[in-house]
């Protein structure tokens, strides 16, 4: 897998989303993701562009950071109805 592709998408989703949590539900936390999403495929693409992967090493450099954030994401989830409940 391609790791800049991979590096790139995982952190710029991780910021976007982190951001998007801290702003909370407007329409800006909707313009964070995208602009991160669309950073995330300018490196991708970029990374075909110039020869250096094929476009199934940057899909799973993708896939490796989406699944990487998707473990995060859920710690971080759980972690929080934990703290949830200790207040309760």
């Amino acid at each position: 897998p391609s790791g800049h592709a991979g590096q790139g998408a995982g952190a710029y989703f991780a910021l976007a989303v982190l951001f998007a949590m801290a702003v909370g539900r407007t329409r800006w936390s909707a313009v964070v993701v995208v602009v991160g999403a669309a950073v995330a495929l300018l490196i991708g693409a970029s990374r075909i562009y110039l020869g250096v992967h094929w476009l199934s090493d940057v899909v799973a450099g993708w896939a490796v950071a989406v699944a990487w954030l998707a473990v995060l994401l859920a710690v971080l989830s759980l972690r929080r109805r934990g703290a949830n409940r200790a207040r309760c």
